[in-house]
């Protein structure tokens, strides 16, 4: 595909005025530029900041000591059973590993609030800890 306006303007000036036409051309490849731009970024902007490398969500780690609370979360996530992004696993000690999650009443790594809509993090899948 040409990007350049003077080849439509040269195709399209037999039939449309040079000055109606100029400035419609222009625009049109403009905004086909802005839009294959947005459209090559936008699977960047998809997973919004979850790193699985590190097991990070904006900076926070993914793991350890959680509490749960009602109010000023640093994370809201909703609990799922469908293709979730982090599966949870409750565990009782030494939660070193990435989603698994220790229960604690002071001291947190981690506040989360469960929501049933407009969480931050999209989803999660609690995992029973293996025997």
């Amino acid at each position: 595909m040409i990007l350049d306006p003077r080849y439509y303007l040269k195709y399209l000036s037999k039939f449309i005025p040079q000055s109606i036409l100029r400035p419609w051309v222009t625009y049109s490849v403009g905004v086909l530029v802005c839009l294959t731009t947005i459209l090559l970024l936008s699977p960047a902007w998809g997973n919004d900041y979850l790193d699985r490398e590190t097991c990070t969500y904006k900076g926070k780690k993914l793991y350890g000591k959680i509490l749960v609370v009602d109010s000023f979360p640093d994370l809201k996530i909703k609990e799922t059973n469908s293709f979730p992004d982090l599966n949870v696993q409750l565990v009782s000690s030494f939660p070193n590993n990435c989603g698994q999650w220790q229960l604690v009443e002071s001291f947190p790594d981690l506040k989360v609030k469960y929501v049933s809509s407009f969480q931050i993090l999209p989803s999660s899948s609690l995992l029973p800890f293996p025997a």
